[in-house]
């Protein structure tokens, strides 16, 4: 492993770098903003996802006690409301049941990598569902927004505790890869289920 203060991330970054580009193919960004049923469609299967994945996160007390803000970082509520602005509402969405591991806290904070680096991501479809779709905040396009002017500082937050955590134990930063690469493998096949 590299050695600095930020090592980890560059590990990260590194040690998942083809499944996160396999991902963002299967999300398909300039097609998931083509039509309103096809964004709709991304957007059920996010919720799907992300309900049972934050439901696992927030129930994780060293979690918590790494990173204070979990309860700020809960965006299930944005894709319920997203849902509900286009007429389409969450009722009846499938859950995905393959998740990846939280425990012990490093697990946890590489799926919080991978969700929270997703803010990061996503406002490149939000600005091409704003364009194309017409789609913003307040109809539809608040989840892909990420933190609004805050994600900056939300996702520096959520490095430095990784990176601390990777400082006091050094020996966990295979697992927060191997969790962080669990997190997007568990997302692609999930992405490549049928219709919700």
């Amino acid at each position: 492993m590299h050695s600095g203060p930020a090592a980890i991330l560059s590990e990260l970054r590194s040690g998942t770098r083809d499944l996160h580009e396999r991902v963002e193919a299967a999300v398909d960004w300039s097609g998931s903003s083509s039509s309103l049923p096809r964004y709709v469609s991304l957007l059920r299967k996010m919720l799907g996802f992300h309900k049972p994945v934050e439901r696992l996160v927030a129930g994780q007390e060293e979690l918590l006690a790494a990173l204070p803000d979990i309860g700020q970082r809960q965006r299930v509520p944005l894709l319920e409301r997203d849902l509900r602005a286009l007429g389409a509402g969450a009722a009846g969405i499938e859950e995905c049941r393959e998740l990846p591991p939280v425990q012990p806290v490093a697990a946890g904070l590489g799926v919080l990598y991978v969700l929270e680096g997703s803010t990061l991501g996503g406002q490149v479809l939000a600005r091409m569902a704003r364009e194309r779709l017409g789609v913003g905040e307040e109809n539809g396009g608040s989840f892909f927004l990420g933190y609004g002017a805050r994600t900056g500082e939300m996702w520096k937050r959520l490095t430095e505790t990784i990176t601390a955590h990777w400082h006091e134990r050094p020996d966990e930063g295979r697992l927060m890869v191997g969790a962080a690469r669990d997190t997007f493998s568990c997302f692609e096949k999930w992405l490549q289920t049928g219709d919700d």
